[in-house]
């Protein structure tokens, strides 16, 4: 069917981009994806090490930290889209700045 073949080439691509992810910004990357239809799971993960046991502990120290633990569902999607990640980083730091400088 199509969402088979559509499933596919996704799951390459997105595997690839955990791959790149994983690499370039030197992080461990876990992915899982399940086929509830099938019972089919396919699991990535970017270290031997790095087993969905340890990222469930990463998961579970990060979140008794204030603002260490991020988490998305498909509810994020719109968010996610409009959101420029440079942009919000850059204006939470100038309004840092300028919440210093109205101190001073």
């Amino acid at each position: 069917s199509n969402r088979k073949v559509t499933f596919c080439k996704r799951k390459k691509d997105l595997i690839k981009r955990a791959i790149e992810l994983s690499r370039m910004c030197n992080r461990q990357v876990s992915l899982l994806l399940h086929d509830p239809e099938t019972g089919r799971v396919v699991h990535y993960t970017s270290t031997s090490e790095f087993t969905l046991v340890e990222g469930h502990r990463a998961m579970v120290a990060a979140k008794e930290r204030e603002g260490a633990f991020e988490q998305f569902t498909d509810d994020d999607y719109d968010n996610l889209c409009s959101l420029d990640f440079r942009g919000v980083r850059y204006k939470k730091k100038v309004a840092n700045n300028s919440q210093f400088l109205d101190q001073v």
